[in-house]
């Protein structure tokens, strides 16, 4: 079984956070809602990767997650500093990866 990097379970606890202070803040303005629901780790869409649990090898076009490395096509060129890397899955299952750069 592959561990998630601690910085991911720290932006999975940010975004329960952030849901749960948007459910007070409803509550607060007389807006019916109701609490955020847990969701298994299957259901989750995405998930944002700061500063370590990622390496990128530009000139293969792969990037090493945990310790299994995935293919890439690339769109266009990585310029500046590498400042989150987020993986995104869709309704058909196809895997996206956004790199937030700092130019």
């Amino acid at each position: 079984m592959s561990k998630l990097g601690s910085q991911a379970v720290q932006d999975i606890a940010e975004r329960i956070d952030r849901a749960y202070n948007l459910f007070w803040s409803n509550l607060k303005r007389k807006k019916k809602c109701s609490p955020p629901k847990f969701r298994k780790v299957r259901r989750y869409k995405s998930f944002t990767l700061k500063q370590a649990g990622w390496k990128l090898d530009e000139f293969n076009g792969k990037i090493r997650i945990g310790k299994k490395w995935y293919g890439y096509f690339k769109s266009r060129k990585t310029e500046g500093k590498i400042k989150t890397v987020t993986i995104k899955r869709n309704a058909v299952g196809d895997i996206y990866v956004y790199l937030v750069c700092d130019t």
